[in-house]
């Protein structure tokens, strides 16, 4: 009884070790720093703030500037992760002028606290929509 109380106790323990290993690596990966030349935090129109990454051509601009936009669940890291292949960086490179927003509830953004938060537990696809973008876009 008691070997099979402690061979549980102990998977237990290391399953709980393992989670916790992989959540410090994707952590490191997703909080590295990226090649942003700057970052602009907005307002919209409702009150959050939402960040603005942007990416500035080294040689003269070409084109209009390109915004990117993660999808649900992403953020800058979507398109600039620290050692691998970036599509900020490479339009960057061709002459572009790169913003990479950031919406409500993602990386640098606004989003809502565990405990207390100034910003509303609840948005949506609309809010980004109707809100964030219009914002980003007018920067």
């Amino acid at each position: 009884m008691l070997d099979s109380l402690l061979s549980f106790f102990f998977s237990v323990a290391a399953v709980v070790l393992i989670c916790v290993l992989t959540a410090r690596a994707w952590e490191w990966v997703y909080d590295s720093p990226a090649c942003q030349d700057e970052t602009v935090l907005a307002r919209t129109r409702d009150g959050w703030r939402i960040a603005l990454h942007r990416y500035c051509p080294e040689r003269g601009r070409q084109g209009l500037p390109v915004i990117l936009c993660h999808g649900l669940g992403g953020n800058l890291h979507s398109f600039d992760l620290k050692a691998a292949p970036s599509l900020a960086r490479f339009l960057r490179d061709r002459g572009r002028d790169v913003w990479v927003v950031e919406l409500r509830g993602s990386g640098h953004s606004d989003r809502p606290g565990i405990l207390r938060s100034d910003v509303p537990y609840s948005w949506g696809f609309r809010d980004h929509l109707d809100k964030d973008l219009p914002t980003a876009i007018d920067c």
